[in-house]
């Protein structure tokens, strides 16, 4: 039988997982010094690799425990293509191991939110807070030049 070597993609949707819901960070160095994305990838990686009762699962789940937070966290997998000797397994969602129950599972709220795709081009670099305070402070420089244009002109002309 031949070996087939498992590869995770984690998806742009796990990444947003981790890090707005969950608020972590994929960048942040871990203690053995690999960033975190770089950590669930390899220890899912090897976990897959010799967890033979998923080589044949499309869908599965896997604990993992966040090493920055202590949190433990279920991480959401789905296979992709495979060639051969290769079979990629997408990251599709993270989230708490507490905030998973059977029901969710059973009745396709999980499979729903696992489905859904994040578009992050509609994304603000800023938030509209930010946004507000840079309107409000342009707008009392402006009132500011204006007051002092105001003075000036009474000055000249009384």
């Amino acid at each position: 039988m031949d070996v087939l070597i498992y590869k995770v993609r984690i998806t742009a949707e796990a990444v947003f997982d981790y890090e707005e819901d969950l608020g972590g960070n994929m960048q942040f160095v871990t203690p053995f010094g690999t960033t975190v994305k770089n950590d669930i990838k390899q220890q899912s990686e090897e976990f897959i690799q010799n967890t033979k009762r998923l080589h044949h699962k499309p869908y599965f789940r896997v604990p993992y425990i966040d090493e920055i937070s202590g949190e433990r966290l279920l991480l959401y997998f789905r296979q992709k293509e495979r060639n051969a000797i290769m079979q990629t397994v997408e990251l599709t969602g993270i989230s708490r191991a507490c905030d998973w129950d059977e029901e969710l599972e059973e009745c396709g709220l999980i499979r729903t939110w696992l489905n859904t795709k994040t578009d992050l081009t509609d994304i603000p670099d800023n938030d509209w807070v930010e946004q507000e305070r840079e309107r409000q402070a342009e707008n009392e420089r402006e009132q500011k030049l204006d007051e002092e244009e105001r003075k000036r002109h009474e000055q000249r002309f009384g």
